[in-house]
């Protein structure tokens, strides 16, 4: 007789273990497709980690007719264990400065692009007046440009916002 691991068994043992593990081949793969639904490799690491558990656990099987359930309860566990020595294992970088910056460099550009799609959808005179307000221009200027009084261009700038909320909520 063959020892593997704590646990020996009969060939006839063998013979039920592989039949219970081919019964129960479809919850395995349910399980493991749940954890790892793009990496084949730590999919069948995984199964192959069931296997041995249900190896390890047979003999502590009493009940036939919840043989299911303890498969799934085996399989369950098993995973929830590799999730668990992945995360001990994974290496930590310390995050600096340049990362962070570069993080929001990049968020506000992404902020920046919806802020002019958004702004893309309003008239033209809305357009030149909200692009000049968002430069830092003055609104006494922008109404001489535009030959306006500066009450109508503070008019307009509340209600371009408010459009500009509108079309936001919109979006979402």
């Amino acid at each position: 007789m063959e020892r593997l691991g704590k646990t020996e068994f009969a060939p006839e043992m063998e013979s039920e273990l592989a039949l219970l593990v081919k019964r129960h081949h479809t919850t395995l793969y349910k399980v493991c497709r749940s954890c790892y639904p793009d990496d084949i490799y730590q999919m069948n690491a995984l199964y192959n980690n069931i296997v041995y558990n249900l190896w390890q656990g047979y003999g502590q099987l009493r009940n036939k007719a919840r043989e299911k359930e303890w498969v799934y309860k085996v399989a369950v566990n098993t995973a929830a264990s590799s999730e668990r020595e992945e995360k001990r294992n994974l290496e930590t970088i310390p995050i600096t400065q340049e990362m962070v910056e570069g993080l929001a460099e990049r968020e506000n550009d992404l902020l920046l692009e919806k802020m002019y799609a958004m702004i893309e959808q309003l008239e033209t005179t809305e357009k030149m007046v909200i692009n000049r307000y968002l430069d830092g221009i003055p609104q006494a200027e922008i109404a001489r440009f535009l030959s306006l009084s500066e009450t109508n261009v503070s008019t307009m700038i509340g209600r371009i916002k408010l459009k500009l909320k509108k079309i936001k909520e919109k979006d979402i």
